[in-house]
């Protein structure tokens, strides 16, 4: 009789909200854009310039990514230089505004107060043309003697001085971090290039050892150590029902939720073991290689069962020889025995 079909288990409420909010935590990016694009288009305000804000999706591509690494690699250092510069102009505005607010309002027209002539320098300053915040005025004609004009020569000092700092101290340190920026995002891509050229991305075996003693790299990357498998596997642990995994499914649940990721074949390879080269894999003490035969090949399959098979037959032929040997010894005709039987 052919049994009748498990029913499907109902999902209940609580379970169905876990399940949407685990979705719409992975689909923040998107929710929130989508809300900004409703806001921007139907709003009764004038917001449709945050339609704008769908570029930073740039940053999400692969030629964006690398901005966006130089960016987080650079960011904290841009902010100190960035702070630095800001203060240094502060301090530059208020010896413009203590010393020199008649000459820096005759030229800016904006050093009144200390509150307009520091934003004024502000807007200047951190352009590198303080001279255009407060002077001094072009000067056509130096003075013959030291004694003469000491102050707007030294008011000539000071905003030189700031254009040299900003040319020659703050410019080369923001393109040093830039580039260096660059060159470590750059560093990364291609050691993580590198890597996926050389290693296997699941157990880590060289390429050299996989080409020689695994049926090839490519093959071996492909169909046996595939890692969209091993994504696709850890995607329905993390979609499925608890209560209806198997023992190893339950073993990896868990393991993931501990973020312990020993499953993994480090260092270990069945392909590798069938054809009777366990000795060439490295293993870890604590690897524990039980995701291995996700997506093997077939033919190793096949293999393993067949072993099994002829292991099998080989124990029940030796318990058939034992009981013939014993029937004779007791004078028992065996084609009587299985006759009467």
């Amino acid at each position: 009789m052919i049994p009748a079909p498990i029913a499907p288990k109902e999902e209940t409420p609580q379970e169905r909200n876990t399940r949407h909010k685990i979705y719409c935590k992975a689909a923040w990016y998107h929710i929130t854009f989508l809300f900004i694009s409703l806001f921007a288009t139907w709003s009764p305000l004038n917001c449709r310039f945050a339609l704008v804000l769908w570029c930073f999706g740039y940053f999400t591509l692969p030629w964006g990514s690398t901005m966006a690494t130089a960016i987080k690699l650079a960011g904290f250092s841009l902010l100190k230089v960035g702070t630095g510069s800001t203060l240094l102009v502060c301090m530059w505005g208020a010896l413009a505004f203590w010393q020199y607010s008649e000459d820096a309002n005759a030229v800016s027209n904006s050093c009144t107060t200390a509150y307009n002539c520091i934003l004024s320098n502000l807007n200047w300053g951190l352009r590198g043309d303080l001279k255009n915040s407060w002077g001094p005025p072009l000067i056509t004609m130096f003075p013959e003697y030291i004694s003469e004009d000491n102050a707007e020569m030294f008011e000539w000092l000071i905003t030189t001085s700031w254009q040299i700092i900003w040319r020659f101290t703050f410019n080369g340190i923001l393109t040093a971090i830039v580039v260096s920026a660059f060159g470590a995002a750059r560093g990364v891509a291609a050691a993580k290039e590198a890597d996926e050229k050389a290693r296997c991305l699941i157990c880590s075996i060289d390429r050299f050892t996989l080409e020689g003693k695994a049926g090839g790299f490519f093959p071996h990357k492909e169909k046996h150590h595939n890692p969209w498998m091993y994504l696709g596997y850890l995607t329905l642990l993390k979609l499925g029902d608890p209560d209806e995994f198997t023992g190893l499914e339950s073993y990896v649940d868990k393991m993931v939720e501990a973020n312990d990721m020993d499953f993994f074949p480090v260092g270990s390879c069945t392909d590798m073991e069938v054809q009777g080269d366990s000795k060439a894999v490295s293993k870890g003490p604590k690897n524990k290689p039980v995701l291995d035969m996700i997506g093997a090949k077939h033919k190793d399959l096949a293999r393993q069962v067949k072993n099994n098979q002829n292991g099998i037959t080989a124990g029940i032929e030796r318990i058939e020889g034992m009981l013939k040997g014993m029937m004779k010894n007791l004078d028992i005709d065996p084609e009587s025995a299985s006759s009467s039987a």
